[in-house]
């Protein structure tokens, strides 16, 4: 899957997230050889963590595949993003980390109920 300008999505999101100040490192999990060998290639910057064979199902819920990955990198602090999220930027990330925000939820309505898809919703840091 490919953005606008023909460059791979997970590529995208990678060169957002390694450009981005405040992020100081970017993890992926994944079993996928062409982005495995991508990111050794071109960001050698990023951790790839090889998913394990019981998370790979198209079933496994993805709080399991986070609570493997928090398991081997430990922070403070999380962004979880998916690679197919090409609207993420620099400035939405920058804002996010400047106004003190606790969570980031993207969604819009669509004329269809059922579909939903992007807007940002903030939720202020309580005291």
């Amino acid at each position: 899957m490919c953005f606008g300008d023909g460059t791979p999505l997970f590529q995208h999101m990678l060169d957002v997230l390694v450009a981005t100040d405040g992020i100081e490192k970017v993890v992926i999990d994944t079993d996928s050889a062409t982005v495995q060998k991508v990111c050794r290639q071109d960001y050698p910057q990023v951790q790839l963590i090889d998913r394990p064979e019981h998370l790979r199902a198209g079933t496994t819920p993805m709080n399991n595949v986070l609570l493997h990955d928090i398991s081997i990198v430990d922070s403070e602090f999380y962004l979880q993003t998916h690679s197919t999220n090409p609207l993420l930027s620099k400035e939405t990330l920058k804002y996010i980390e400047s106004s003190g925000l606790q969570m980031s939820l993207q969604i819009l309505k669509m004329h269809n109920p059922l579909k939903i898809i992007a807007d940002d919703l903030f939720r202020k840091k309580t005291s």
